[in-house]
């Protein structure tokens, strides 16, 4: 849907229209030969469009890739009144949750899910 861009409703930087948003739902996607190449984009891209937002939940499958990239995007310089490079201090609110299914014989026979980070 769209609206006349406002300063609370800006136009979207790739199609400039203004769109309605009534989700939190984000979708980023990247081409890459493995997931594992894929991620750390699509981590990045999410960042962006979610403009930093507090509160940001993962969900995803029990891959290591989406712990590691997740916590590298999802932190901030912050500076402790020291010389030198700032710190980097993870987002407060931002969580991963995986969902790990276990097979046998090709059939899901159970599905854990864990917390991963957040809370």
């Amino acid at each position: 849907m769209a609206r006349k861009p406002s300063p609370n409703n800006p136009p979207c930087p790739h199609c400039n229209a203004t769109h309605v948003v009534k989700t939190r739902f984000v979708v980023a996607g990247a081409l890459a030969p493995s997931e594992e190449e894929a991620t750390p984009t699509v981590v990045a891209q999410t960042r962006r469009r979610t403009q930093g937002q507090q509160g940001v939940f993962w969900v995803s499958d029990g891959r290591w890739v989406y712990s590691g990239a997740v916590r590298r995007v999802y932190r901030d310089s912050h500076r402790l009144g020291k010389r030198g490079r700032p710190a980097l201090v993870p987002m407060s609110g931002v969580g991963l949750t995986q969902g790990v299914k276990h097979r046998q014989q090709g059939r899901v026979v159970r599905v854990v899910v864990r917390q991963v980070m957040g809370a």
